[in-house]
């Protein structure tokens, strides 16, 4: 009897169900299933989810793709509910179950009807309570237009020997660049960016992005997508979260972008694209492309040979460059060494907060900078963007530059720094302004009087709230000492530096007259400042 027992005992589905969930990282209670990536798993045709609800989902464009496919029969397909299935759509229809998985039979059309056969796995083992619907065939068939407005999600599995060229790159996020946003367990959107580059008048192609380890439920989600942008060469974008081609952000192991390639595009940036915690690594990640036309794709860029990575943070000061409190934004002095036989290639990029609009400026010489403009600026990283600032320069001369990382307003925030060069470069942070020194601030529209009882150095600032063609002198008695105005044509602050003053009382005097404007005087010893 136990002879016979054994004989008629199947064991290789529960051995392939285990071997299933070795290779998910989990166990048997693990939180879900998903029948794309499962199917993936099993025979590796590329996993996608069409979302019956979204916005931009086309159903007649969506029944055409299906039922072209599923004819040649390059697809696989399944549907899954939501959390609750509204079956008032249709009173034929018997109960469907909630967040459960049907498998598609066929899709077929005739004489203007579109039905979809489906079949509820749990139908040949009976379901488990409370699901148990006795009076539910095993097989069902749908109108196409009940499909969409009964199920949440289409599930489709694409056979890869479909497509004539596949390449496929394996790496994992490099967090440590980015450690500075980990103690403020702050949302931190960042990506790591390749090269894709197609043939003139290529075809539609897939773009497949799979993370290899899933973290507990429990613990704070994270995202990905893949989005793609195009470019007219090589190009490393410092804002990935608005324009171009974009994926849908997904907190499970798989996203699929289709890239409809335009006639005229040769190059696409792709950007691997995460939101959620940054308190611990990235896990491994693979990207694969699929096409019917040869391509190129390469990781971009390469690490320079020389890099350093800082932490800081905004201290509720700084802005704008047209803001009066730009001049508190944190500066860095790097120091760009020789390269023999060519100009180094320098690189910065800043990362704080997902939503904290951030910008990169670099000027010449090591100093602090009290606004920004010619001739001094050399280049920055453009527009305020959101989350990240990547700054390029192709070829820099060897010597001093001041780096200053802005934002749009004062905040208090952290953020990590990033400079990469090909050739040595030292870099640190500048003292803030007036460290060390005598600090005394008034607010007047022209004119203040300073009192020194000694002989000291003496560095004033006059700042407005609205860009002004500002001059700022300083009189004893009637004989100017000294005088500035900025670079620029119109500023929100100017500096004037006096290097020896000798005790007694002055005058400084800003011109034209105006209102609400701040005199900082940062001194070697005590002084009194008096508005008048």
């Amino acid at each position: 009897m136990a002879r016979c027992i054994l004989a008629k005992t199947v064991l290789w589905p529960a051995l392939l169900e285990k071997a299933f969930l070795v290779a998910q990282g989990s166990s048997y209670a693990f939180h879900g299933s998903d029948a794309a990536a499962d199917l993936y798993m099993l025979t590796g045709w590329i996993p996608e989810h069409i979302a019956l609800h979204a916005p931009g989902f086309q159903r007649e464009k969506t029944w055409q793709r299906l039922l072209q496919a599923w004819h040649q029969g390059t697809c696989l397909l399944s549907l899954g509910t939501g959390t609750v299935v509204d079956t008032t759509v249709s009173d034929t229809l018997r109960t469907f179950i909630p967040l459960h998985c049907y498998a598609i039979l066929s899709l077929d059309e005739r004489n203007d009807q579109r039905t979809v056969t489906l079949v509820n796995p749990w139908k040949t083992q009976g379901a488990p309570a409370p699901f148990v619907v006795d009076d539910t065939p095993a097989l069902l068939t749908c109108a196409w237009e009940e499909v969409c407005a009964l199920f949440d999600t289409i599930a489709v599995n694409w056979n890869p020997a479909e497509f004539a060229h596949a390449d496929e790159v394996h790496a994992s996020w490099d967090w440590s660049a980015d450690a500075g946003v980990c103690p403020d367990h702050v949302e931190a959107a960042v990506s790591d960016q390749y090269h894709l580059e197609l043939p003139p008048g290529a075809q539609e192609l897939l773009v497949h992005l799979e993370r290899h380890r899933l973290y507990d439920v429990r613990e704070t989600p994270e995202f990905i997508a893949v989005h793609a942008f195009h470019t007219n060469a090589p190009q490393k974008l410092a804002q990935v979260e608005h324009g171009g081609e974009m994926g849908v952000y997904v907190d499970g192991r798989h996203t699929l972008l289709r890239l409809s390639a335009q006639a005229d595009a040769a190059h696409y940036t792709l950007a691997v694209s995460r939101h959620g915690s940054a308190t611990r690594p990235f896990p491994l990640y693979s990207l694969r492309v699929f096409s019917q036309d040869p391509f190129t794709l390469q990781r971009m860029p390469a690490m320079l040979a020389h890099r350093a990575q800082l932490q800081g943070a905004w201290q509720g000061e700084g802005g704008h460059a047209l803001s009066p409190r730009f001049r508190h934004n944190p500066q860095y002095a790097i120091m760009v060494h020789s390269l023999p036989g060519s100009l180094p290639q320098l690189v910065a990029r800043v990362t704080t907060q997902a939503q904290l609009p951030v910008q990169l400026a670099l000027v010449r010489g090591k100093q602090r900078i009290t606004y920004l403009g010619p001739p001094t600026l050399i280049t920055s990283s453009g527009p305020y963007t959101r989350g990240l600032a990547l700054l390029e320069v192709p070829a820099v001369q060897p010597g001093d530059y001041t780096l200053i990382l802005s934002t749009l307003a004062p905040v208090q925030a952290r953020f990590a720094l990033t400079v990469e060069c090909s050739a040595p470069i030292d870099v640190e942070r500048l003292p803030a302004e007036g460290a060390g020194m005598y600090h005394r601030a008034a607010i007047s529209n022209t004119r203040w009087e300073i009192v020194l009882e000694r002989s000291m150095s003496v560095e004033l600032l006059v700042s407005s709230d609205e860009p002004e063609s500002l001059h700022v002198s300083v009189y004893d008695a009637h004989t100017v000492l000294a005088s500035a105005a900025p670079a620029s044509p119109v500023s929100t602050c100017v500096a004037l530096h006096i290097r020896m003053l000798t005790a007694g009382t002055y005058t400084v005097l800003v011109s034209p007259p105006g209102t609400h404007r701040t005199l900082d005087v940062y001194s070697t010893q005590p002084l009194a400042l008096y508005p008048s």
